[in-house]
């Protein structure tokens, strides 16, 4: 079996598994209607008018969900920290990103993104440790934890 993600760069790319999805999570996990909640969701700031509009049109014709609004999470993360105009720096696994919010509202101009991220760190650090002879263990194969006396 082949794991593969729905998303690119931060946006929905393969929408047929997103559909799956969502259908999976309303009726395997929620045991809800989507027909009887509204919902929030998040996107990143360089969006496309086009893939926003498709989304809308899933949520509202194959789910038919009551109401739909779609945040910049930059904003949200700015909401969540008490400001309304922040600079958001966001590094995850496949990018980094620093986004200006002024007032509640993404500056666009102002959007720096990097496609170094969390993955590119961890692959980094494994070479690092590979070089230097220095053996990884799993956290799943550690028996206990306890002293070990340091070797100088």
């Amino acid at each position: 079996m082949e794991i593969v993600s729905l998303m690119k760069d931060g946006m929905i790319e393969d929408w047929d598994m997103f559909e799956r999805l969502t259908e999976y999570t309303y009726k395997q996990r929620l045991h809800a209607l989507a027909e009887h909640h509204p919902i929030l969701m998040t996107e990143c700031p360089w969006n496309t008018r086009l893939k926003r509009e498709k989304l809308l049109e899933l949520m509202f014709e194959k789910f038919n969900v009551p109401a739909m609004y779609i945040c910049k999470n930059a904003v949200l993360a700015a909401y969540a920290n008490g400001r309304s105009t922040a600079m958001v720096v966001d590094s995850g696994a496949t990018h980094t990103s620093a986004v200006p919010v002024h007032d509640g509202y993404v500056i666009t101009q102002g959007i720096v993104k990097s496609p170094l991220g969390g993955d590119f760190i961890t692959m980094q650090c494994r070479q690092f440790f590979e070089e230097k002879d220095v053996e990884l263990l799993p956290a799943c194969l550690v028996a206990s934890k306890g002293w070990v006396p340091c070797e100088s």
